[in-house]
């Protein structure tokens, strides 16, 4: 069994290989405070904007396929939002 070992010393500079961190390129904690917008939740709406009716007019064209309208609204809201969540980056929090 391979386990890789790397440990930060108490200066946080040099992990036990000797090799140096890049504090550069490690996750960095993300705080988004209660009752604000920033862009990226912007964006993220107009994703769901516009791949839910593209959803709900793929269902539309499927010959057979009938459902009551708000079933199939909230079925392309669903699915729009588990694509949204599936193209998105890596999302890394760092615990303090």
């Amino acid at each position: 069994m391979f386990i890789l070992h790397s440990y930060i010393t108490m200066s946080g500079e040099q992990r036990q290989d000797g090799n140096k961190l890049n504090y550069n390129n490690m996750a960095k904690k993300v705080v988004s405070k209660q009752f604000s917008l920033k862009l990226r939740d912007f964006s993220r709406g107009f994703i769901m904007a516009v791949l839910t009716p593209m959803l709900y007019i793929i269902q539309e064209m499927i010959p057979g396929y009938n459902l009551d309208p708000i079933v199939q609204a909230g079925l392309s809201a669903g699915i729009s939002y588990l694509i949204k969540n599936f193209l998105e980056p890596t999302k890394v929090i760092e615990k303090v």
